[in-house]
């Protein structure tokens, strides 16, 4: 198993902290991984990318990701920005923040909707959106259990922070039986 998974979006929302947690989670599951970010011009709302890689041997591959299985969007504006099908691998998975729960984008990609927003006020914590997409994420993908989720979330941001990752990881439970 090797899968490759970019986080997408602005700066101060973030993309690398999110990224960071996730590959956390997922090497206290056992799983070899890489994380690293990508920033462009370093200010507040500029697109910021974070890489991800997992897998269950060695990774030894050290260059950005072009185009991943999943792809993680943390403001559905960048959909005006970025292509999707020059992001994702065909037959990949396009999670993206948003209140639309499922998007058309063709060649093979499941786009998927979290409205992790709405999540991350309901806890209080506006900024705890990338880590609800985490727990989305997490759930989809079915690499980590919901208690190693909530173990390491909590460990390095709180249980506040560990409450939005786990809304998000339930809310997505149907997504989930059909990836």
């Amino acid at each position: 198993m090797f899968i490759e998974i970019i986080f997408l979006g602005r700066g101060g929302q973030g993309v690398v902290t999110s990224s960071r947690v996730f590959a956390e989670v997922l090497f206290n599951s056992g799983y070899y991984v890489q994380t690293f970010p990508e920033f462009g011009p370093e200010r507040s709302g500029a697109p910021v990318r974070a890489y991800v890689r997992v897998s269950d041997s060695p990774v030894e591959l050290r260059i950005p990701i072009e185009r991943g299985d999943a792809v993680v969007i943390l403001d559905d504006r960048l959909l005006s920005i970025f292509t999707p099908r020059r992001l994702v691998k065909r037959y990949g998975l396009l999670l993206i923040n948003s209140d639309k729960a499922y998007y058309d984008i063709g060649y093979g990609i499941k786009a998927v909707g979290v409205n992790a927003d709405s999540i991350a006020e309901l806890i209080g914590k506006p900024k705890a959106v990338g880590i609800a997409m985490v727990g989305a994420l997490s759930r989809i993908l079915g690499l980590v259990t919901i208690e190693k989720l909530s173990e390491i979330v909590k460990r390095i941001l709180g249980p506040e922070d560990a409450e939005a990752a786990l809304a998000a990881y339930r809310g997505v439970e149907e997504i989930a039986k059909t990836h």
